[in-house]
């Protein structure tokens, strides 16, 4: 039961903090804004509206697409999350928490905006990156990774 109530807070905190995030950016006049300058790297905020998948693959701007990816990514959430409920290994309820709370709250963007708001820019002194993503994609990889590299349990 605790690990249920784990995920489903991790959800929950997941969801509402890309959306917290993307409200407050949305209101302020931040855009184009050096956030951390290393020398030979920068965090920048440069906004974006993706209506494609990951890098802007798959763009058609179309209501039915935007639909159309949403609903691939609540089916996808809908599973990570059964097999969250479902798993009994220590870090599922986490690493489920984080990859559906961000796949939910890009999915719930994409229903309610027509497309993902994107705004960090990680670019480099010899490569000007084009693209940016959000705290939910944020929330995806860390929990792919968790995923992929989860501690091994020992009995």
């Amino acid at each position: 039961m605790a690990r249920t109530t784990s995920l489903f807070g991790l959800l929950l905190f997941s969801i509402l903090s890309a959306f917290a995030v993307r409200g407050l950016l949305t209101l302020s006049d931040m855009d184009g804004q050096t956030l951390v300058n290393l020398g030979i790297m920068s965090l920048n905020l440069e906004y974006t509206v993706n209506v494609g998948i990951n890098f802007g693959m798959a763009g058609e701007a179309t209501n039915t697409r935007q639909l159309q990816l949403a609903g691939l990514a609540l089916v996808v959430c809908f599973a990570i999350i059964v097999w969250g409920v479902r798993s009994d290994a220590r870090w599922s309820s986490i690493i489920a928490g984080l990859f559906a709370g961000g796949g939910l709250a890009n999915a719930l963007e994409r229903i309610l905006y027509g497309g993902v708001f994107d705004y960090l820019n990680v670019s480099f002194i010899f490569y000007n990156n084009p693209f940016s993503f959000n705290i939910a994609d944020i929330y995806i990889f860390v929990g792919l990774v968790l995923f992929v590299f989860k501690p091994s349990e020992k009995n």
